[in-house]
């Protein structure tokens, strides 16, 4: 299982509200990592992979994660063509309550799937809160998440889920790996022999899985990540377009332009600087 990074929680909840709601799109190259609070979280559209300590489970509408701190995972869309993404709800809150909802200390994941929406009713209801605000912000969230965990301990746990081998989704395990190591030269022969294939197989599996080809996703990747470092950092262009992989600077803002329309500069300048931990697509 590969080294994840650690999320913390002073980065996603405001100082006086121990709860957060995420609908987050997750994207394929989506970094392993863990947190440092709780995770609760609902596969809210969609079909994909969870890969979770040194498991890999096929997840769809309706699964519901409760992920403690120190757990490793991550969520992959089955479909990497974005035809058909995959929305992950995630309801964060801080360890101490769990003491306080009465909990046992609980260390281990768990796997549970709804019926009949009755998941889904309560995260709607806490993100609608949330977005709309109110002095009783936090009392209401309380309630919910209460609301919640009664649902679960009424709920059956999963153990007899549809569980997977990452050897079995090549392309998934690749891209995987490109997300975790772009800053790297990853050259397509290295990426061909992680997943035992020849280059040319890999590249004909590769595009037609995707749509694009492996340089155009490698690409990509360096780009996205460029844009959430441009837009949560302070460190200057170059600096950034070498934590990337790409030391030509000339080659950078050609290619920041094809993807983005704009160049560096003009793109930081209309999102705003942030001191915010980047987060990008993970959850």
């Amino acid at each position: 299982m590969q080294k994840s990074i650690v999320f913390e929680g002073n980065y996603f909840f405001d100082s006086y509200i121990p709860v957060r709601m995420e609908l987050t799109k997750e994207m394929p190259f989506t970094v392993r990592h863990e947190h440092d609070f709780f995770e609760i979280a609902y596969v809210y559209e969609g079909e994909g992979i969870h890969h979770i300590d040194d498991t890999c489970i096929l997840v769809s509408k309706g699964d519901l994660f409760v992920i403690p701190p120190g757990v490793s995972h991550v969520f992959q869309p089955l479909d990497l063509t974005d035809q058909s993404p995959l929305y992950i709800m995630n309801c964060l809150y801080k360890p101490y309550l769990d003491k306080q909802i009465c909990r046992d200390h609980i260390s281990a994941w768990s796997l549970f799937h709804e019926r009949h929406h009755e998941f889904r009713n309560v995260f709607e209801e806490m993100k609608c809160n949330q977005r709309n605000g109110s002095p009783q912000l936090i009392s209401a969230q309380y309630t919910l998440l209460n609301k919640l965990f009664y649902i679960l301990y009424c709920s059956e746990q999963l153990v007899d889920y549809n569980q997977t081998e990452m050897n079995e989704y090549a392309i998934h395990k690749a891209i995987q790996y490109m997300g975790a190591h772009f800053k790297d030269s990853l050259p397509l022969e290295k990426i061909s022999q992680l997943v035992s294939m020849s280059t040319r197989n890999f590249q004909r599996l590769f595009k037609n899985s995707t749509g694009i080809s492996y340089i155009q996703m490698l690409q990509n990747i360096r780009i996205l990540y460029s844009c959430n470092l441009l837009k949560y950092s302070e460190w200057s262009i170059q600096t950034i377009a070498n934590m990337i992989g790409i030391h030509d600077m000339k080659y950078f803002y050609r290619l920041f332009g094809e993807r983005c329309g704009k160049t560096p500069g003009e793109y930081r300048q209309q999102q705003g600087n942030s001191n915010l931990m980047l987060r990008g697509g993970m959850s």
